[in-house]
């Protein structure tokens, strides 16, 4: 997904699941990083907001340059997008890998 889900607890996961807006899915942040999903069976494969940042919105990660991998979810933006580098997540065998982003002069 690419943001992260809103928790629901109470409900079945795939009733957590269907009940996603889709704004939840593209724009959740600081809810989605602070929930422990500790009853969600499923890892969430997530982008949206940068390992770098998780310090910054109080997150369940420690500060990273790279891919988080925790319980339940694997944070895959590595800041590609403020030039540091992207992030390679193989599912098969959780191998990571990094390019660097080189910096864009203006």
């Amino acid at each position: 997904v690419h943001a992260g889900i809103r928790s629901l607890p109470g409900l079945h996961w795939e009733d957590q699941l269907n009940a996603q807006t889709p704004r939840d899915l593209l724009e959740i942040r600081k809810e989605f990083l602070q929930s422990p999903l500790t009853e969600f069976p499923l890892t969430i494969v997530h982008g949206h907001t940068p390992t770098l940042m998780y310090p910054r919105i109080s997150a369940l990660s420690p500060a990273t340059r790279g891919i988080s991998i925790e319980p339940n979810r694997i944070g895959i933006d590595c800041g590609a997008a403020m030039n540091a580098q992207l992030g390679l997540y193989c599912l098969t065998d959780g191998s990571c890998y990094y390019v660097d982003i080189p910096k864009v002069e203006s």
